[in-house]
């Protein structure tokens, strides 16, 4: 739960009472279709986004679009529907998606195979997250050292409706870091 993660104080409350709360009380009208955590390696990005779904009681889904890259001709595409449907099945469920900045984009460049399966399979994404139908059962959160380099589709509202930083930890939530892991040993 989000009692296991240390510091972020003011994050955490912002997301018990958008994100935790509605999906509890079923009114997910206010709730992002998308939220980007936005800062450097190391400060609890894909960890908090754990902690999030268990105090939702959803279920949390790690997506790699590594392992949707297929090397036949349509295997890549059938593999991204394969897990969109997944993703429908689980609803309610978090979708994690690590360094976006670095995995998603819309292969653009040079008219080889590979940027028009990545512009695909891209699209397929943003297909599925402007789904009106999917606010509340659907919540993808990705994560990024670099907002910079998120392509620009991505940001626009509909998609990663909130963003968010996330900074370092203060010298005391440092030492409450080490006491909630050491707990643990």
């Amino acid at each position: 739960s989000l009692d296991d993660f240390a510091g972020q104080e003011t994050i955490k409350k912002y997301f018990k009472e958008v994100i935790i709360d509605s999906i509890k009380s079923g009114d997910v009208e206010i709730m992002p279709k998308g939220v980007m955590l936005m800062g450097p390696p190391g400060t609890g990005k894909t960890y908090f986004s754990r902690c999030l779904a268990g105090d939702a009681g959803i279920n949390f889904v790690e997506f790699k679009m590594s392992k949707i890259l297929g090397k036949y001709v349509g295997e890549s595409e059938k593999s991204m529907e394969k897990a969109l449907s997944v993703f429908r099945a689980l609803a309610p469920v978090g979708v994690f998606m690590d360094e976006i900045d670095q995995s998603m984009s819309r292969g653009q460049g040079g008219d080889d195979g590979s940027s028009r399966v990545n512009a695909n399979i891209f699209g397929m994404l943003l297909a599925e997250m402007s789904k009106p139908d999917n606010r509340g059962k659907i919540i993808w959160i990705a994560a990024t050292n670099y907002p910079n380099n998120v392509d620009e589709a991505l940001k626009r509202a509909g998609r990663f409706d909130k963003k968010i930083p996330f900074f370092a930890p203060t010298e005391e939530e440092r030492e409450v870091v080490f006491k909630l892991h050491l707990k643990k040993m």
